[in-house]
């Protein structure tokens, strides 16, 4: 966690799923969640080779995230993951 406004842990749940848990609830599920990823290329180069990052199961306590190869439909774990919380 770089900058953990509201963050008290992230879980990672598997391969390309991880779990973003707030430190305080949100009120509701009405909120928004806007995931940006990048990955590397294999030879330790960044590189922005993940096609999905998107945010799943929304909760009050917490909020899943899934990143993956859209067209292999492989999931991946993401070398930086840029998750924003709007409410």
């Amino acid at each position: 966690i770089r900058a953990g406004g509201n963050v008290s842990s992230i879980t990672d749940s598997a391969q390309g799923y991880f779990r973003i848990n707030f430190t305080t609830a949100m009120p509701d599920t009405n909120y928004c969640v806007i995931v940006t990823t990048t990955q590397s290329d294999g030879g330790g180069n960044i590189s922005n080779t993940v096609e999905c990052a998107a945010p799943v199961g929304y909760s009050t306590g917490s909020v899943g995230i899934a990143v993956g190869q859209h067209l292999s439909e492989t999931n991946e774990d993401p070398v930086f993951a840029n998750v924003a919380v709007f409410r």
